[in-house]
């Protein structure tokens, strides 16, 4: 599962990016959250690199469902974080809620956190690899 940063790292032809995602891709195992667009296409009108790139990517979009939303929340109060941390928190829960693996991310300790703060009962082997 990639992160908002890695995504529009990606976007903007950053090498290490694209080929983790290329691997990703290759291996039929590239999610990102629904939120991730949101990042992804903060700058504005969809441009034709990003058009294509989301073409050629093709990831498999997980909705954001009440389950993720809760614990997401719950992830934020166990780690005594507010908003800052919001999206993290979203990202993580998906990627329990769906038993993903690995999230790729240009910031590893915010989710760390998160992850390390999972209930006994959720799916949290969950590896956090940083893309520099």
């Amino acid at each position: 599962m990639l992160d908002a940063g890695v995504f529009v790292l990606a976007a903007g032809a950053h090498r290490p990016a694209l080929s983790r995602i290329a691997e990703a891709r290759a291996q039929g195992l590239l999610f990102i959250c629904a939120h991730t667009y949101a990042a992804f296409y903060r700058g504005g009108a969809t441009s034709a690199r990003e058009s294509r790139l989301l073409n050629q990517w093709r990831p498999e979009v997980l909705e954001i469902r009440r389950p993720a939303g809760r614990l997401a929340g719950e992830l934020l109060a166990v780690t005594g974080r507010d908003r800052e941390l919001d999206m993290d928190a979203l990202l993580v829960a998906c990627a329990s809620l769906n038993f993903i693996d690995r999230i790729i991310t240009g910031d590893p300790q915010d989710l760390r956190e998160l992850r390390a703060a999972l209930p006994r009962t959720a799916h949290s082997a969950i590896a956090i690899e940083h893309i520099a």
